[in-house]
């Protein structure tokens, strides 16, 4: 799975139409590529641990990595520019440079603050249900509100004839 997923990842960049291809954040691109590509080894490679072992805590374990993921993925996201393949792909921020780049630097610095509050969380000795709860309440949150985000500021430039 991991092959087939590097090699869709590969093959996106040549996938793009003219006015949205990845050449000015390439980088960033593979950054990207390669932190989702790790923490899913990191989870495979937990799954069979916690196969073979007999104590393994694999939701903490499988959600610290998840919130790793997210806030290094949220540190780069203001750097991504507009494109079909990665960010937050809403009509709004494809239709509008502006509102791509200021929706981009929320939601990574909410991807930053919710991996790491739900890093904190996935340390405290609270119960399991809790945490996880917690932690995926964090990230909808995180995930949801730069959609929201991206059409109220479209609306709000259109209105003052911006758009």
């Amino acid at each position: 799975m991991l092959v087939a997923l590097l090699l869709v990842f590969w093959a996106l960049p040549w996938l793009s139409p003219k006015q949205f291809e990845l050449d000015s954040f390439r980088s960033t691109y593979w950054f990207i590529v390669f932190t989702i590509s790790a923490a899913m080894a990191f989870i495979h490679g937990l799954t069979l641990w916690a196969a073979f072992a007999s104590r393994v805590d694999i939701t903490r374990l499988l959600l610290g990595a998840l919130l790793v993921m997210l806030a290094l993925i949220g540190n780069v996201l203001g750097t991504v520019r507009r494109n079909f393949w990665v960010g937050v792909r809403t009509p709004w921020t494809i239709a509008n440079d502006r509102v791509w780049n200021e929706t981009h630097r929320l939601a990574g610095r909410l991807f930053v603050g919710a991996g790491g509050v739900g890093l904190i969380a996935v340390l405290l000795p609270i119960p399991v249900a809790a945490m996880t709860i917690s932690v995926f309440a964090l990230i909808m949150a995180a995930a949801l509100w730069p959609v929201v985000y991206s059409r109220i500021l479209y609306k709000r430039l259109v209105r003052k004839g911006e758009i």
